[in-house]
């Protein structure tokens, strides 16, 4: 009989809820796993789905922008889902009062699509203990489901993530809040990028820290146009956050063509591995960084370097151009100087 669980979150949308889900679980004597760190490439992601494997519960914590990357084949949480359907783990939808699952229905392609029928904990922010005392004495009771135990291999890389874990300070009720009102931006029209910020901006009044909320307002100030605060948003996001590709990335676009977004844009490379189309688009960004200083070398090695990771990415026929007429005009060159000589 065993009632341990897998927490499966979306990290720009439900950090505060899962680690809050997570130490209430722990502090009750429960056996849990939770990734706080990205997705590592390679082997890594078995590692992960492993732990799937080896428990009986899975809690997926649903709140708006959960389900929005489902849509791609490669996307994290889409594949612990169907890893946990395929298994038959008991899932358990943790869903916050933002969430609707009639606006997540376009998303729920495929096998996702039996994520409504399973019952699930309506977790409000504001009655967060009550909601667990539900979850706990209705939902997680020991079962006898046939799991498969961690495998040798694995056992001190999941030692290392949970010890990160639990070194997670508590979460407050004042996160829990902050975290309503990041989510409420949902709710506002794609194209309200005021009301939008305004969500956001009261949640940074609360947790002035949040890493979610100064990414996704960093990201609308940049769509009003608005480049000194997103440029602002990003700079205190990597004070407290150094491992952001993304936010190197999208700061390097802001500065494009400095020396400051070629140092972005290589801090991205390196901190984002195995995402192709990301490392791609960082790589092209560079390369015409390069190119507007006129490094022509290393703006040519940047450019083939993102064919090699994505030979369809959008802009590929651009690059192609490009290094097709340097090639040419260097040609022209080298014929030019041996008819003079």
């Amino acid at each position: 009989m065993d009632n341990s669980v897998f927490i499966s979150y979306r990290r720009d949308a439900s950090a505060f809820m899962a680690r809050a889900i997570f130490q209430d679980l722990r502090a009750h004597g429960y056996d849990v796993f939770m990734d706080v760190e990205n997705v590592d490439s390679g082997h890594f992601d078995e590692i992960i789905l492993n732990q799937i494997a080896a428990r009986p519960y899975f809690l997926l914590i649903l709140t708006p922008g959960t389900l929005e990357r489902c849509g791609e084949p490669e996307d994290w949480v889409r594949r612990e889902i169907e890893c946990a359907l395929r298994l038959k783990r008991v899932i358990i939808p943790l869903t916050t009062p933002n969430f609707n699952f009639a606006d997540a229905k376009p998303l729920l392609q495929g096998s996702l699509a039996e994520l409504s029928r399973f019952n699930g904990v309506d977790v409000p922010h504001n009655y967060f203990d009550e909601a667990m005392g539900r979850l706990r004495k209705r939902f997680l009771k020991p079962i006898d489901l046939p799991t498969s135990p961690t495998p040798e291999t694995d056992r001190d890389v999941v030692e290392r993530k949970l010890e990160r874990a639990l070194a997670e300070e508590p979460v407050t009720a004042q996160q829990l809040s902050a975290q309503d009102y990041y989510e409420r931006t949902f709710k506002h029209p794609y194209e309200d990028l005021s009301g939008r910020i305004d969500e956001l901006t009261e949640a940074l009044r609360i947790d002035p820290n949040f890493v979610g909320a100064l990414f996704a307002r960093a990201n609308l100030y940049s769509k009003a146009r608005w480049y000194d605060e997103a440029f602002a948003d990003l700079t205190h996001l990597l004070d407290i956050d150094a491992t952001n590709a993304d936010a190197y990335y999208d700061r390097g676009m802001i500065q494009a063509k400095t020396e400051d977004a070629i140092s972005d844009f290589t801090h991205a490379i390196r901190l984002d591995q195995g995402n192709n189309n990301k490392q791609a688009t960082a790589y092209i960004r560079r390369g015409f960084a390069y190119k507007s200083k006129d490094d022509v070398n290393r703006a040519l090695a940047d450019l083939k370097q993102a064919l090699e990771l994505q030979p369809d990415h959008p802009l590929a026929p651009i690059i192609e151009n490009y290094i097709n007429n340097y090639s040419q005009e260097q040609s022209g060159d080298i014929s030019t100087s041996s008819t003079a000589s």
